[in-house]
């Protein structure tokens, strides 16, 4: 504030489980740090467990006063609870994060196809708030990163993605889209020639000459043909 330039370090911490060694972990941190760059060392610490009292914030190595010591603020997202509604209405980014984090935290045991609708909609409001191409891009990878789905399930996201793209005229999910289709193309094309590969099998083609066409080995093709004929026996 005084004009004169310094170098500060700040150091954010992200834990997701209560952890017994954690505070001293931090000390260690900053520990290491200040040795490689021998400056002030600002550490926070954010919490996204569920554990409502485990709120570490101090740790001592030493003997009573001697020793070595180390503080840090804490963020506990849960305490972020009963304020969703107004997360919901700002619109900083980082609301959309912490609101994310708490959606994902209250429905760990919800079923797949579930968990699918609520990744969706989360991603459905990045597109109302009208934020930039690049946020967007950071907020959707978070999500992605956040709300993991089984392979079927994903591919179905992806598309109802490209659907509010659409309705929305907003292109910008496009780079945070291919992150996804990738994963998605590559299932989807497997998917594909499996089926082609099945039919093949149906009509007594020649392994080798299937092998060929597809590119599979043939110990690919032997266990889709095992698999076909216990689906048959079914």
């Amino acid at each position: 504030k005084n004009g004169e330039e310094r170098l500060i370090l700040l150091h954010v911490e992200v834990q997701s489980k209560k952890e017994v060694y954690f505070p001293e972990r931090m000390l260690s941190y900053d520990c290491l740090m200040y040795h490689k760059y021998k400056c002030p060392i600002i550490s926070c610490v954010i919490l996204t467990d569920k554990q409502e009292n485990w709120r570490p914030n101090y740790y001592h190595a030493g003997l009573d006063e001697f020793g070595l010591s180390v503080k840090f603020p804490v963020v506990k997202i849960i305490d972020y609870i009963n304020s969703q509604e107004e997360l919901e209405d700002s619109n900083n980014p980082f609301a959309c994060v912490i609101l994310s984090q708490l959606i994902a935290i209250q429905n760990q045991r919800k079923s797949d196809k579930e968990r699918k609708l609520i990744k969706l909609d989360i991603t459905r409001r990045l597109f109302r708030k009208g934020y930039g191409k690049q946020t967007i891009h950071n907020l959707y990878c978070f999500i992605d990163w956040l709300i993991g789905l089984p392979e079927n399930l994903e591919i179905e996201y992806i598309n109802e993605v490209h659907k509010l793209e659409e309705f929305y005229n907003m292109p910008y999910v496009t780079s945070a889209e291919r992150i996804g289709m990738k994963r998605g193309l590559k299932i989807g094309a497997e998917q594909t020639i499996s089926k082609v590969v099945e039919k093949l099998l149906v009509h007594n083609m020649d392994i080798e000459f299937i092998r060929k066409i597809t590119d599979l080995t043939s110990d690919q093709i032997r266990t889709l043909k095992t698999n076909l004929k216990d689906s048959v026996q079914d």
